[in-house]
């Protein structure tokens, strides 16, 4: 069943895109920095971190090309935005009290849970760009703000983890990253979900065509075929509305 699309106001709706993308991957760019720490606090070894961080970022290779498959065929696209960042913050919340205290194999399964949403909020998350503006330079200005957004938080994520381990604690950071995601999972909830609308030269009208061989030169009964006639350009729509 197709997507309904987005009303022409969803334009308006970039700014809100742009900042749950921003928290989202905030938390995401943070997690390899505070987890590592963590470990190290309450084990006195990184190397349980280090695992911890393998179970998280496996899904985001293994399960990234499923995931894609997955919220493109969504009847509510909304659901699987809303779910995939919903347990993202509750994984990482969950890990943050688990990690060298719970059993090993008990924090791998929250990792590889929560991990699983990873390909949603690091890269799915642009896919909601289609459904804001048409094609062409809105969306394309748009994917820059998007890059911008990414590049930002991979850098804010782990100072604000290092910094939040500084001067509180480890599990401190990992709580605040928790509540970044769920910031994003909360502001998703505004977000227009529809399909993506198409560029202007879709709804274009076709170019003149001149065919390929002169009337005198064509067999008795043979089809017409053209070709895109050098001296006839493709009009605007407006132009040929007039």
């Amino acid at each position: 069943m197709p997507r309904r699309p987005a009303a022409p106001g969803a334009r308006s709706g970039l700014p809100l895109y742009l900042a749950t993308a921003f928290f989202a991957r905030l938390a995401e760019e943070g997690m390899a920095v505070a987890v590592v720490l963590l470990a190290l606090q309450r084990s006195g070894s990184a190397g349980q971190g280090a695992f911890v961080l393998t179970a998280w970022m496996a899904p985001h290779v293994i399960a990234a090309p499923l995931v894609g498959t997955l919220v493109s065929r969504m009847r509510r696209p909304r659901l699987c935005y809303l779910g995939a960042l919903g347990g993202f913050a509750v994984a990482i919340a969950v890990l943050a009290t688990s990690v060298g205290r719970a059993p090993v194999q008990v924090t791998l399964a929250v990792a590889l849970v929560g991990g699983s949403c990873g390909p949603v909020v690091s890269g799915g998350l642009s896919s909601l760009i289609t459904g804001l503006l048409p094609a062409g330079g809105p969306r394309e200005r748009a994917y820059a703000l998007d890059a911008a957004v990414y590049n930002a938080a991979s850098v804010a994520g782990p100072a604000m983890a290092g910094l939040a381990a500084a001067v509180a604690s480890p599990g401190a950071a990992m709580l605040l990253l928790a509540a970044a995601a769920a910031t994003a999972a909360a502001l998703a909830t505004g977000l227009p979900y529809g399909r993506a609308q198409p560029a202007a030269a879709d709804n274009a009208p076709p170019a003149r065509c001149a065919p390929i061989l002169p009337r005198a030169w064509r067999p008795s009964g043979a089809s017409v075929r053209c070709a895109p006639s050098p001296r006839a350009p493709v009009w605007p729509s407006s132009a040929w509305a007039a």
